[in-house]
């Protein structure tokens, strides 16, 4: 017996070393981006602006630059730079805590049989959440005992896989260090699913018992708490004013709570559930008529996400499924593989959630479905960064059917090496890119250095001219520069005409020094803005400096427009 206890003593501290290593190793990437110190680029200075430019009741209004953001995030962001002034560090830090604290609670999430028990069960050899013991990366078999029917998470093969991904992706540490609502969405949907795994799972956290010897867990505690639903509850009620795809999340608990309570013939929960519900549904109306009816009806953000809502009648355009996967798969997931096969994983992993672990498995494809309908019905686009918060559900699905695969493999040796390789070929291009990231972060609208160039050599008197979509950037920056926000020319958006775009330019004629500056250069096909500009200005006057910061994408130029 002390010689079993021994064993599972040191399998749960590896477990857990494991799991601190891994979101150790995504906190560690994610603080590199946070502090790399590059420019705001376009979106980000579009939404810096109106945060620093109006009051709290400002933001409650439709802002400037067809920009749209969750009320809660937006008065979140304007009491930090209150507090910590105006800087891009003040502006990013709630998107980079909240990406941080991601990576915590989906470890929470996937992993209960790792971190949610205090001791092994005194039988059998199997953890309280019912994961039988096996070789580390294994995961175990399905137990049999009664229990096994209110767990949630993943086996170890899994947890640490899908945890591996959500640590290295790309997107999710890139978003954790901009100034959008993204990172925040992530963290609002994954504490979510995890206070409704633990209301789905109080018996098992009633039942739990701690042992002697064995650290226990701080997170253990929900275990004797009589107010799980009310956390829930009033959780759910603020996320709606906190993250817009909150909705679809709280739709998929909802009905997963409602299912249970039906399937169990359990009055009470059916109840409780549909009290959820309603104050869900209340609170999301008032949000609805106070802000997001205006947001909806903006016909700007309709027509820019218009090719990235489901196809109604779905089958109206059957090839936009595939596509979709495709690029989510890249972005907001991360991954760079060939893309049938963690389709393929994730389509048994599904099956093997609803199959083993219905309730969990139920909440994750519902509110993927939710997402869909909402698409589909024109309110909200699946497109990269806008479902950054699904990508922790693919991932926890990948993992599953990791798990899964390699479940069916019984010789332990063959299992693990089988999980080890499957890891390292989804995780090859994933590490590739954080590393190189870590190594040479990604400058690409770092316009300080152009503003900073600008400075020193502008004299009293030169015309400047900004590209219009470089207009933002300026504007926020203009003040640390010594600049004014109105004391230059705005470039406007001809990108609909381009010859009225050279008209414009023509206006700078009989200057001697004109300072020209562009970012985010609109491109169609062939056609490149900044190159019609420059081809214009060199046929109506000479060129005489040029600046540009390497690995960025701003430009600065100085012409004499006085003769020629």
């Amino acid at each position: 017996m002390r010689f079993n206890l021994r064993i599972s003593l040191q399998a749960f501290r590896i477990e857990w070393a494991i799991v601190g290593w891994l979101v150790l190793a995504g906190v560690a990437l994610r603080l590199r981006q946070y502090l790399a110190g590059r420019s705001l680029w376009l979106d980000e200075s579009m939404l810096a602006l109106n945060i620093v430019g109006r009051d709290f009741w400002g933001l409650l209004q439709p802002l400037d630059y067809n920009q749209g953001g969750p009320v809660g995030f937006l008065l979140a962001e304007k009491l930090i730079v209150t507090l910590l002034g105006n800087h891009e560090l003040s502006l990013r830090l709630l998107p980079f805590l909240t990406g941080c604290a991601s990576l915590l609670l989906f470890a929470l999430l996937l992993c209960p049989a790792c971190l949610a028990c205090a001791s092994p069960a005194p039988n059998a050899g199997r953890c309280r959440a019912g994961r039988a013991k096996g070789p580390l990366w294994a995961g175990g078999r399905q137990a049999k005992e009664p229990v096994e029917e209110l767990r949630h998470g993943l086996g170890k093969a899994g947890a640490f896989t899908a945890l591996a991904l959500f640590a290295a992706g790309a997107p999710a540490i890139y978003y954790a260090s901009e100034v959008k609502q993204y990172s925040s969405d992530v963290f609002i949907a994954l504490l979510l699913f995890w206070l409704a795994s633990q209301n789905l799972n109080h018996q098992v956290h009633q039942g739990a018992q701690s042992f002697r010897g064995v650290p226990s867990s701080s997170f253990v505690f929900l275990r004797d708490l009589r107010g799980e639903k009310i956390f829930l509850t009033l959780a759910g009620a603020l996320a709606i004013w906190c993250s817009h795809p909150a909705l679809f999340v709280l739709a998929s608990i909802g009905a997963t709570l409602l299912l249970d309570g039906a399937i169990r013939k359990d009055i009470r929960q059916l109840k409780t559930a549909l009290a959820m519900i309603v104050l869900w549904a209340a609170s999301f109306a008032t949000l609805y008529f106070a802000s997001l009816r205006g947001l909806a009806a903006n016909p700007f953000l309709r027509g820019y996400w218009n090719a990235y809502f489901m196809p109604m009648p779905p089958w109206a355009d059957l090839a936009w499924f595939p596509a979709t996967l495709q690029s989510s798969l890249e972005n907001p997931v991360g991954l760079g593989l060939w893309t049938p096969l963690p389709a393929a994983f994730m389509a048994i992993g599904l099956i093997s959630l609803l199959r083993h672990r219905p309730r969990f498995g139920a909440m994750l494809a519902l509110a993927l479905l939710a997402t869909l309908a909402a698409s589909g019905l024109g309110m909200y686009p699946i497109a990269g960064r806008m479902i950054l918060f699904a990508a922790p559900i693919l991932l926890a699905l990948l993992g599953a059917g990791v798990e899964t695969v390699t479940g069916w493999i019984r010789v332990g040796w063959l299992r693990n090496a089988t999980v080890l390789a499957l890891a390292g070929l989804l995780l090859y291009q994933p590490l590739a890119t954080a590393a190189q990231n870590f190594i040479t972060p990604k400058y690409p609208e770092h316009i300080r250095p152009a503003m900073a160039y600008l400075r020193e050599n502008y004299r009293p008197g030169d015309a400047l001219y900004v590209y219009y979509w470089a207009v933002p950037a300026f504007r926020y920056y203009a003040p640390f520069y010594d600049f004014s926000q109105t004391g230059f020319i705005a470039g406007q958006d001809h990108s609909a005409n381009p010859l009225t775009l050279l008209e414009e330019i023509d206006q700078l004629r009989g200057q001697e020094r004109v300072w020209v500056l562009f970012s985010h250069v609109y491109e169609a096909g062939d056609y490149n803005e900044k190159d019609a500009v420059l081809a214009h200005l060199d046929e109506i006057g000479v060129k005489r400096r040029e600046f540009r910061q390497p690995g960025t994408s701003v430009y600065l130029y100085l012409y004499n427009l006085d003769r020629r």
